[in-house]
C-alpha cells in the first residue's frame, strides 16, 4: 500500500457500506440508487437520504478504516468508530469494522 492518498478520479462511485465524509461528517452508506443514498452519519447515528450528484468528490481515498488510520492518525472518534457496522459477524469479529472501506470525501456544490 502506497502512503498517498488518490484525488479525485474519473467515473467513480463509493459502494454499499463503505463510509464516506460529508461536508466534514463521516456517514456510511446504507443503500444506493433510487431516489438518492440512506447514509447514516457515524457521529449522530442521524439517517438521512442524500443525493451525492449534489455533493463533489473532493478526496477519493479507498482505503480501509485500519490502515488509513495508520497513514494519518485518528481520524475517527470512538463513538464514531464504534458506529461503524460491517455486518452480523461483527459481534464475534469486532475488527471487522476495522477493514471497511473509506470511499472519500464530498462537500455541498455550490452555485
Amino acid at each position: 500500500m502506497t502512503n498517498e492518498i488518490q484525488n479525485e478520479p474519473e467515473n467513480t462511485y463509493p459502494s454499499y457500506m463503505d463510509i464516506i465524509k460529508i461536508d466534514g461528517s463521516w456517514a456510511q452508506i446504507f443503500s444506493l440508487g433510487g431516489e438518492g443514498e440512506l447514509v447514516k452519519f457515524l457521529g449522530d447515528r442521524r439517517c438521512e437520504s442524500l443525493d451525492l450528484r449534489d455533493y463533489k468528490l473532493t478526496r477519493h481515498i479507498d482505503h480501509s478504516v485500519s490502515p488509513l488510520m495508520e497513514l494519518e492518525g485518528n481520524l475517527f472518534s470512538e463513538i464514531e468508530l464504534s458506529n461503524i457496522r460491517w455486518g452480523p459477524e461483527e459481534k464475534n469479529y469486532p475488527y471487522l469494522k476495522l477493514i471497511t472501506n473509506v470511499f472519500g470525501e464530498y462537500v455541498s456544490r455550490t452555485e
